[in-house]
């Protein structure tokens, strides 16, 4: 099994951070799935699994307390409820590891995805590594193309795009090198819809030789429940993406790209 960093001052590999509030029983599942994950790394790979629960209501504290793997959690609670975009932001600021993932409590992550993903990290250490997210569940809707295997793109032209590709929390991995800088630099977007995808624009644009991984396997997936979240999205937070498209990595490399944003949104 990996080693498990129990401290937020453990440097560790991978970090996987879960932002949470009132979902009890799918942080529960994700979890157990997780555990299950884990236990079939080497033990050379060291992984904190980090949960930032934002004040919730509905017993979370009281399961994780009871959680049997909760030796090997960290959990962070908030004092009040800071709102969801600032309990990501948060989980971004106290990461202490090469990489970090942030998996969103109600996604589910496919069997052998973590092995696949720390196996992708360790051997070609990319800025970010994105992979195929099944959303709507069980449909295996493609957005990173027909391709198969691990792709690794260092022209920005076609790597950012892919980054871009369906805004889903869970399915970036960023290295973390640069990531205090990067929150810095982006720190007046924290409140945006999709400031944390900025953070990971900005990641790239700090690199020396950015990279982006593209792994053409579904390695984690919605459960249905996401059909009743986007109807209360504001038109705002559709329209933050267009944020996204300002950067300057975004507009220097990919103006085409940008061109067809726009016009669909």
């Amino acid at each position: 099994m990996a080693t498990m960093a129990r401290t937020h001052g453990d440097f560790c590999f991978l970090e996987i951070g879960i932002p949470t509030y009132n979902r009890s029983a799918k942080l529960q599942r994700l979890l157990g799935l997780l555990e299950e994950e884990l236990s079939h790394l080497p033990s050379d790979v060291s992984v904190r699994v980090v949960v930032s629960d934002n004040h919730s209501t509905d017993g979370t504290d009281a399961m994780l307390a009871a959680h049997p793997w909760r030796p090997h959690i960290v959990v962070r609670r908030h004092g009040k409820n800071i709102g969801a975009l600032r309990n990501i932001w948060a989980v971004y600021e106290a990461a202490a590891a090469e990489y970090l993932w942030i998996f969103s409590d109600d996604d589910i992550p496919a069997r052998g995805s973590v092995q696949q993903i720390v196996r992708t990290l360790r051997a070609e250490r990319p800025t970010v590594l994105t992979f195929e997210f099944d959303q709507p569940p069980r449909t295996h809707i493609r957005r990173h193309g027909s391709a198969v295997g691990v792709e690794v793109l260092t022209d920005l032209s076609r790597a950012i795009p892919e980054v871009l590709a369906l805004g889903k929390l869970t399915k970036q991995i960023v290295r973390a090198a640069t990531l205090h800088q990067a929150l810095a630099n982006t720190r007046a977007a924290m409140d945006t819809g999709y400031g944390w995808l900025l953070v990971i624009l900005e990641v790239i644009s700090l690199s020396d030789r950015p990279s982006v991984a593209v792994d053409h396997a579904f390695l984690a997936g919605c459960d249905a429940d996401y059909l009743t979240l986007t109807p209360g999205l504001v038109p705002r937070f559709w329209d933050d993406y267009l944020l996204l498209l300002d950067h300057p990595l975004v507009k220097t490399h990919c103006a085409g790209f940008v061109a067809a944003c726009r016009y669909a949104h």
